[in-house]
């Protein structure tokens, strides 16, 4: 009888044997290709989540033009902006109220 432990992955279960190097302590082990994988995958969501982050505010005109989007051959009225910056902020969770208010502030002084 074997007394040697055999390791296996904790996400695919394939073994040392079948899967080359494994990973792991403490009596988890997860493969090379399971690593790589994972790694891959949250490289992913990590670029998903500095697209969707705001690091600088856009400039007046810039935001104008996002608003236009919004409504296409209309003058903007204070509930269109309302309703855009709204979206603006289910888009970007990270954007703080302080932003929102300074977005506020910059179609003000441009007479939005």
């Amino acid at each position: 009888m074997d007394n040697t432990k055999k390791t296996s992955c904790i996400f695919c279960g394939s073994n040392a044997d079948s899967k080359g190097r494994m990973i792991g302590g403490n009596g988890a082990y997860v493969c090379e290709e399971c690593l790589r994988s994972s790694m891959e995958l949250l490289s992913k969501i990590e670029s998903e989540e500095e697209k969707k982050s705001i690091t600088t505010l856009p400039s007046p005109s810039g935001i104008k033009k996002a608003l236009d989007e919004f409504v296409k051959g209309e003058p903007l009225t204070q509930k269109d902006i309302d309703k855009a910056l709204e979206q603006m902020r289910k888009d970007n969770p990270n954007l703080s109220n302080v932003a929102i208010e300074e977005i506020k502030k910059k179609l003000a002084a441009q007479g939005r």
